[in-house]
């Protein structure tokens, strides 16, 4: 596990665990873990959508197969994903973020805000996370023009979480766009 490059011939045995448990997540996920180790981003979340097919209630595999959309800037497939994986888990924050993003992204801003305005009931403990789900709704606001909303947004953003220089640009630059 620790070794820096994988041998080639765990993919023997990931296939041939497949095709002894061909309808069973396990040996999708742990081939997706194999791939993203060997640096196939693109083989693995193939891999972890597999698992999926077979096992939709684990969210660590949904978790992975989000994140890598996130990176890879597949938007309309986060969306649509962490729509889905919220009928499975509808009461973690991360999953309404996630959604918010890839809804502003894809300029589905009134989703955006459908999705971030329940997901920050979720994330009330957590001042970093609940920061991320304001901006994305200032985001969203200014995405449909409404300009105080997005600057209220903003601020409650900034107020969670005072050292996010990120969040700070992000919003001096949507201000600026707006004069």
């Amino acid at each position: 596990e620790n070794s820096y490059k994988v041998d080639p011939s765990v993919y023997d045995l990931l296939n041939a665990l497949i095709i002894t448990y061909p309808d069973q997540a396990k040996p999708y996920s742990i081939k997706g873990d194999f791939l993203m180790k060997d640096e196939k981003n693109e083989e693995a979340l193939q891999s972890y959508r597999k698992a999926l097919e077979f096992d939709q209630g684990q969210y660590p595999i949904w978790n992975q197969v989000m994140l890598m959309e996130y990176e890879a800037g597949k938007f309309q497939d986060l969306f649509t994903d962490s729509k889905k994986c919220l009928e499975y888990f509808p009461a973690i924050a991360t999953v309404y973020l996630l959604n918010g993003i890839a809804a502003v992204q894809i300029k589905e801003y009134q989703q955006a805000i459908d999705v971030l305005t329940v997901g920050k009931d979720f994330s009330s403990g957590d001042n970093v996370l609940s920061s991320e789900i304001y901006a994305q709704l200032g985001e969203a606001y200014f995405g449909l023009k409404k300009k105080d909303d997005a600057v209220t947004a903003y601020n409650l953003a900034v107020e969670k979480n005072k050292t996010n220089t990120l969040i700070k640009n992000n919003f001096a630059f949507r201000l600026a766009q707006c004069n």
